[in-house]
């Protein structure tokens, strides 16, 4: 059963991840919570930024075979932004309780939810990337800043906040934002999941084979599991996110966060 329950979850973020370019984690870590209780928020945040950083390599180069290319200015402000974001939460996640780390991570699903559901888009849409002015290069380093502080703090990955900013304020055209999400998830997750591999946790698992598979604060593991099931579906959401309207898109993503902080909610204060 917990083999099928990692395996089905990896399924569902290979779609969610290229569909909304939210890198999966609003899916991996409520599972992980669920799974594996009393582990610390380091343990779950650890392991979902390790999926997210191998999925958003494959969901990149899946991207770009569809021409869909990120602008090496872009590509690298986003980046680096978010790089020192998570560098800055990593650290903060250790000097605060469990319960508090869980209640944030709920909080940012339902404020990015409310934002996407009552944002009105433009009733005219480029679909044409703009070229960045030296306003925008600060904007595109303070998007993926922003997106790195979710991630590190949470595990999302910094998708579900930089996702509806490309789209709103950057007004970046919808087939793109995926693509852009994705590309700057790559640099974002990477440090994560360096720095909390060097983060001593207490073992998830302490018999069978997953018993020693865990570095640090991520498990290689459940990691493992979680990343290869997502390669067999990565590719439908890929297409999927080319092809659905932006109204369905949004409806379909903030109906996402809901069940996602839902789930999380009640497991803080429904018992």
């Amino acid at each position: 059963m917990f083999l099928l329950i990692l395996s089905l979850t990896g399924a569902f973020v290979g779609i969610l991840s290229a569909f909304f370019g939210v890198g999966g984690g609003v899916l991996i870590v409520p599972v992980l919570y669920t799974l594996f209780p009393e582990s610390p928020p380091s343990l779950i945040i650890g392991t979902s930024l390790t999926v997210i950083f191998f999925n958003s390599i494959v969901n990149t180069f899946n991207f770009r075979r569809l021409g869909r290319k990120v602008p090496n200015d872009w590509g690298a402000l986003l980046a680096i932004g978010m790089m020192i974001g998570v560098i800055i939460s990593t650290y903060v996640v250790q000097h605060i309780d469990r319960e508090t780390v869980r209640l944030i991570f709920a909080l940012v699903l339902v404020a990015t939810g409310i934002r996407t559901l009552f944002f009105k888009a433009p009733a005219e849409e480029s679909d044409q990337i703009k070229t960045l002015n030296s306003l925008g290069y600060f904007y595109a380093f303070l998007t993926g800043f922003g997106g790195g502080m979710v991630a590190g703090l949470t595990g999302l990955g910094g998708g579900i906040i930089m996702v509806p900013i490309l789209l709103t304020i950057h007004r970046l055209p919808l087939p793109y934002v995926p693509a852009f999400s994705n590309f700057a998830m790559i640099g974002g997750t990477l440090v994560g999941m360096i720095r909390y591999g060097l983060i001593a946790s207490p073992q998830a698992i302490t018999d069978g084979v997953f018993a020693n598979l865990q570095v640090g604060s991520v498990h290689v593991g459940i990691a493992a599991i979680i990343f290869l099931s997502s390669t067999l579906t990565s590719k439908l959401g890929v297409k999927l996110s080319g092809t659905v309207s932006k109204t369905t898109s949004k409806r379909l993503f903030v109906v996402l966060l809901i069940v996602m902080s839902g789930k999380i909610l009640f497991s803080i204060y429904g018992s």
